[in-house]
């Protein structure tokens, strides 16, 4: 009977582990995928309800830990069925998964939080971040150089969002003589690379014609064919259909939510399997000392 509640106990825990693993490495391949990816990693890094604000890009980091750790965890578990060293790995599990359910729920529900924020403080953190630290060259800069390529967008809302921003003042320091009123990413790109916008560098556009699309920005004609006229946050709500790796901000957010909350509840679950797992071994150890 001992033998056959040992090995019971060890089904259980293998096939609890095994689900445990597919999870992990899900949450572990996504977040590889959003910090890989520079254009998903710069739609979290430009979507912000403040200047400084990083939700997304901290949810995403979160998301890949708890892959990284949910799949170091569940392989020594089930080397530990293996190595018939069940009772110490089931303790390991309850010592480290409390700290996955925390970073499950704190990422899953950061994401919800934010969600509910978008129509009230992200366009205002968008255009914040946008006039305070755009620059071509910076990390900001990059990021939005990079949306309003793939997205085919300009600014927030449109072109005018730049009027008011600091590069606009760099870069113009005649009042008078006004040359640029927006970046070359604002700007609709020639043929071959509006064509192939997959391999664009964003840091290199080749605008069809450079010096209308600033005219037109001017003049705040946003329908023109040498200006893209819809503004970053509506673009990203939406996935550009000529980049087939493309997606949606929403989809990203979904997917961050939706398994780190799975990945939390479920090692709610893993923690009274492995305590029950644990008790059933302490149980049969004992019998076995209490016959010797």
């Amino acid at each position: 009977m001992a033998a056959e509640g040992s090995v019971a106990n060890k089904i259980v825990f293998l096939v609890f582990a095994g689900i445990d693993l597919l999870l992990g490495l899900a949450c572990f391949a996504c977040g590889i995928w959003f910090h890989a990816s520079q254009d998903i990693y710069a739609y979290l890094t430009v979507f912000v309800r403040s200047a400084a604000d990083q939700t997304l890009v901290a949810a995403a980091g979160i998301l890949l830990a708890i892959g990284i750790i949910l799949t170091l965890l569940c392989i020594l578990g089930i080397l530990g069925i293996i190595l018939k060293s069940l009772r110490l790995f089931v303790l390991l599990f309850l010592v480290l998964l409390p700290i996955v359910v925390i970073l499950g729920l704190v990422s899953g529900f950061m994401v919800v939080g934010f969600r509910y924020e978008i129509h009230m403080h992200v366009k205002e953190g968008m255009l914040s971040q946008l006039q305070k630290e755009y620059t071509w060259d910076g990390s900001i800069g990059r990021a939005w150089n990079r949306v309003q390529v793939k997205k085919r967008c300009c600014g927030v809302d449109g072109s005018w969002n730049y009027a008011d921003s600091e590069w606009f003042q760099d870069t113009n320091p005649d009042e008078v003589n006004i040359q640029k009123h927006v970046p070359p990413t604002c700007c609709v790109l020639n043929f071959n690379q509006d064509r192939e916008l997959y391999w664009v560098d964003p840091q290199k556009p080749q605008p069809r014609d450079e010096k209308r699309c600033n005219e037109d920005a001017a003049g705040y004609i946003d329908n023109s064919a040498n200006l893209n006229g819809q503004g970053c946050f509506a673009a990203m709500f939406s996935r550009n259909k000529d980049l087939w790796h493309d997606q949606s901000l929403f989809t990203v957010m979904s997917i961050i939510c939706g398994l780190a909350l799975s990945a939390g509840f479920y090692q709610i679950i893993m923690i009274l399997i492995g305590g029950y797992v644990y008790m059933k071994i302490r149980h049969r150890e004992g019998e076995k000392g209490r016959r010797q």
